[in-house]
């Protein structure tokens, strides 16, 4: 997390001159709002933090749906956010069904990105999900480790 917190202070604003001498494009950049990520049962820590990690260090809000088999995993590293001096709401873990909690992340518009790492196998709603509401995703290769990125 130490890696993402360090190229957090890295991001800047750009000023990029114009088609006329005397004007100037700026660029801002800025938090995107609520990131989602649906994690699967193997490395769960790492893959928490590698998902989790960029998006708080942008300024965004996380809500985690961690595989049914490590949920203590997700909670625990909660609660290690939590002690650290993450605010409240910050970084949220949501426990439950794939299928629930999954189609509410994939649906909702208050979500504008979500990572998914996991197979078709794992959760077959991703696809429909996604075309439904017209974002890009990047599917893994061979599909079988499917990585989403809206």
């Amino acid at each position: 997390m130490s890696g993402f917190a360090e190229e957090g202070k890295r991001i800047y604003g750009d000023t990029i001159p114009g088609h006329q001498a005397d004007k100037r494009l700026l660029v801002i950049k800025q938090p995107i709002g609520v990131t989602a990520a649906i994690t699967p049962w193997n490395f769960p820590a790492a893959m928490i933090t590698r998902k989790a990690g960029p998006a708080l260090a942008a300024g965004c809000t996380m809500v985690l749906k961690p595989a049914s088999q490590t949920p203590f995993s997700a909670l625990a590293l909660a609660e290690l956010a939590n002690r650290a001096g993450i605010p409240a709401g910050v970084f949220n873990v949501v426990t439950g069904s794939a299928g629930a909690v999954g189609g509410e992340l994939t649906s909702n518009p208050l979500v504008r990105k979500l990572s998914f790492t996991g197979s078709d196998r794992d959760w077959p709603p991703a696809d429909g999900a996604v075309r439904e509401r017209h974002q890009k995703s990047l599917p893994g290769a061979g599909r079988q480790r499917a990585v989403y990125r809206l």
